[in-house]
C-alpha cells in the first residue's frame, strides 16, 4: 500500500512539473509574440557658433523596439535666425529634404528594422549675419511612424 501511495505521489509530482513547463512555455511564447516599435531621435549641435561660419546639426535616429517601423518621417524645425544650406547622410552623400515648409524640413527615412542601428542626417546651417551675440539657436527634431508606437 505504501508503495502504491509513493507511486501515486510521484505521478502527481511529475504531472504537475510537466504542466508547469507547458504553462511557462506558453507564457514565454505569448511574450515573444508581443512586439513594439520604439523610435528614438536625438539632435546634437555646437554650443557656440561664429556668425560667418556654417555649422552642422547632427540628427540621429533609430528604432530600438522589437518590431520594424515601415515609415519614419524625421522633421526638423530650424531656428529662424539661421539659413539652411544643405544636408547629407551618414556617408556624406547629399540628402535633400523631401519636404520644405519655411523653416520646417522633413526627410522620409527608410524603414527601420527592429533594434536598428543609428541613422544620421547632418544639416548644415549658416547663422544670420545680424544675429546678436549670445542669442540661442534652437533646432527641434521629431520622428513619427504610422505603426503603433507607445511614445
Amino acid at each position: 500500500m505504501r508503495h502504491l501511495t509513493r507511486i501515486g505521489l510521484l505521478t502527481i509530482a511529475i504531472t504537475l512539473g510537466i504542466m508547469s513547463v507547458v504553462l511557462m512555455t506558453m507564457g514565454l511564447s505569448a511574450a515573444a509574440i508581443t512586439t513594439e516599435v520604439d523610435l528614438i531621435v536625438e539632435v546634437k549641435a555646437p554650443e557656440h557658433v561664429a556668425l560667418d561660419v556654417p555649422y552642422v546639426v547632427n540628427v540621429s535616429f533609430a528604432n530600438k523596439g522589437t518590431a520594424g517601423a515601415p515609415d519614419n518621417p524625421v522633421t526638423a524645425i530650424l531656428p529662424t535666425e539661421a539659413q539652411f544650406i544643405t544636408s547629407t547622410n551618414d556617408w556624406g552623400d547629399p540628402l535633400a529634404p523631401d519636404e520644405i515648409d519655411g523653416n520646417t524640413l522633413t526627410w522620409d527615412v527608410y524603414p527601420l528594422s527592429a533594434d536598428s542601428t543609428w541613422g544620421h542626417i547632418f544639416i548644415v546651417l549658416e547663422p544670420d549675419p545680424g544675429l546678436s551675440e549670445g542669442e540661442l539657436l534652437t533646432t527641434t527634431v521629431s520622428i513619427t511612424t504610422t505603426a503603433a508606437e507607445p511614445n
